[in-house]
């Protein structure tokens, strides 16, 4: 909070020598515009504001002078400056002095706040007198009651306060949102936890895998045997030992102590350079050096790894559990052709291949070949269309909880998308290419070997698994809006969860943002 509020003051005093200046060489231009409060110094009178131009290229910041603003509520009421706080969603009126750079604001409308019935939402926590469900931040209104639900088992139930509730049971909750920072539950219902038949599924992907990697990954010296060997089709574990275990840190802040008991997360550092990170239901989580290379601090990884953890608290698989059960004998082929199963991962299938797999890659023909192509471009689809995009803005949601919860500052959840959205631009979905197959075979066709020999069909299967892959790479740009929120709704959300619950300027003074640790530790990563 100091670096936001000196920056201020250094951009304040530059404008006040500007603002002279300006009167005699750029008169302003009129404008209006729908923003978000980034940091806001009410004793300078100067905020920065992100605004998205009408081209939605990027997200731009704007410092505006607040000198002579009149600031009023949606009701066109007058209310003092101090009521807008960080990420609140504004209409800003004023003008703006190109060259300098820098605005006036004449009146600012600060928006509504308003939350939706909350429908079966997970109990994340209890703290405070506050219940923490499915992402927001709950009180119980005075003189009210938390019923059980009707033939749910908790029939019989009548509680007082929240502190009696149990976490991860269910909840509906029916309110309106409190202007300090809350929502107040005038209706508030109770259903009891209970387990998928997909869950209890779920849990068995990646199971060889976390049984490999858990019992080892705590102890700095047993997870150093790991590094530099691959997960197909994640990438090589980084062998930056520093880094390993900074990441698994910060990610076991960020989880809830009764998922602790129950679930073994992991957090492990793999060499992509995907900006992308992704969760298994049973805790084991790959973070990409790509998104630790876009990231500025640590509350900003904090974000993703909440996120992440999100996913498991809501149990978002189930969908893609389902898709695999009618797929059984795919998931055979593919474990046969050594993408997924225990083979991947033992210490032994981290070798060199064995006497039996070299044996039938002499026998590979071009068919078995292509179908491998087949398959694992199943599989990855499959990997990267997990979710829903309500699922993923509840991920968003209850990830942004557990970073605030942790000690994180909240604000910076929004600049993660801002910065991802101007890094990649507006980007649309676009359909698969029809002639995939015909150029991938093409050109693992014009590769030739070093040694000046013909290719067997293995070699150019390899290669063309290869090219596969990096289309993949380049493709999951514009696929991935088919599951997930676009950035730019994603930034708009977040600034808006942190405006409702977030925003209180006593706990933001002690929030953590961990820019220079997290520079020391990622810098070997920005190097390469």
């Amino acid at each position: 909070m100091k670096k936001y509020l000196l920056l201020l003051l250094i951009y304040g005093s530059n404008i006040c020598f500007q603002n002279t200046h300006a009167q005699v060489t750029d008169m302003g231009r009129k404008f209006s515009m729908k923003c978000f409060v980034q940091n806001i110094d009410y004793i300078e009178k100067i905020m920065i504001v992100n605004y998205i131009p009408k081209d939605k290229t990027k997200i731009t910041s704007e410092i505006v002078k607040l000198d002579a603003v009149k600031v009023f509520n949606s009701s066109k009421d007058s209310i003092p400056l101090n009521s807008l706080k960080i990420s609140d969603e504004i209409l800003l009126d004023g003008q703006r002095f190109v060259e300098y750079k820098f605005a006036e604001a004449e009146k600012i409308t600060l928006m509504d706040k308003s939350v939706d019935e909350i429908k079966r939402g997970r109990i994340d926590t209890i703290s405070g007198g506050f219940a923490y469900i499915d992402g927001h931040k709950v009180k119980l209104a005075e003189g009210k009651k938390i019923k059980g639900q009707k033939k749910s088992g908790y029939e019989d139930k009548s509680l007082a306060t929240v502190e009696e509730l149990k976490p991860n049971d269910y909840a509906n909750v029916d309110g309106k949102y409190n202007a300090a920072g809350y929502y107040l539950a005038s209706e508030f219902s109770i259903a009891p936890y209970d387990v998928s038949t997909f869950e209890l599924y779920a849990d068995t992907v990646d199971r060889d895998y976390h049984e490999t990697f858990y019992p080892l990954w705590n102890d700095k010296n047993k997870r150093a045997r790991f590094f530099k060997k691959k997960i197909p089709g994640i990438g090589n574990i980084s062998d930056n030992a520093a880094l390993q275990d900074y990441v698994h840190t910060v990610g076991m802040k960020l989880v809830p102590d009764r998922l602790k008991k129950n679930t073994g997360f992991v957090f492990i550092v793999v060499e992509n350079s995907d900006i992308n990170a992704n969760m298994r239901a049973n805790g084991l989580c790959y973070v990409y050096t790509g998104l630790l290379k876009a990231l500025d601090n640590e509350a900003q990884l904090a974000t993703i790894l909440g996120h992440e953890i999100g996913h498991v608290i809501y149990e978002h698989v189930s969908n893609e559990m389902k898709s695999r059960l009618k797929a059984d004998k795919n998931r055979t082929a593919l474990k046969d052709a050594g993408t997924i199963g225990k083979e991947n991962v033992s210490d032994n299938t981290f070798r060199k291949k064995n006497k039996d797999q070299a044996a039938s890659e002499k026998t590979a023909t071009k068919e078995t070949i292509d179908n491998t192509a087949l398959l694992l471009t199943s599989y990855l689809e499959r990997q990267e269309s997990s979710y829903s995009v309500k699922q993923e803005s509840q991920a968003d949601r209850v990830g942004l909880c557990l970073m605030y919860l942790a000690g994180y500052d909240p604000r910076q959840a929004p600049i993660v998308w801002k910065n991802i959205y101007n890094y990649y631009g507006k980007l649309t979905a676009a359909g698969i290419n029809n002639k995939l197959s015909k150029t991938l075979i093409n050109e693992a066709k014009k590769e030739k070997p070093k040694d000046g020999k013909k290719k067997s069909d293995v070699e150019k299967g390899a290669g063309i698994l290869n090219i596969l892959l990096k289309w993949k790479a380049a493709d999951y740009k514009e696929k991935s809006f088919e599951t997930h929120p676009d950035h730019l709704t994603r930034f708009e959300e977040l600034n808006r969860l942190v405006s409702l619950y977030w925003n209180n300027e006593a706990e933001l003074q002690k929030a953590v943002t961990g820019a220079e640790g997290y520079a020391e530790v990622v810098s070997r990563v920005k190097k390469k």
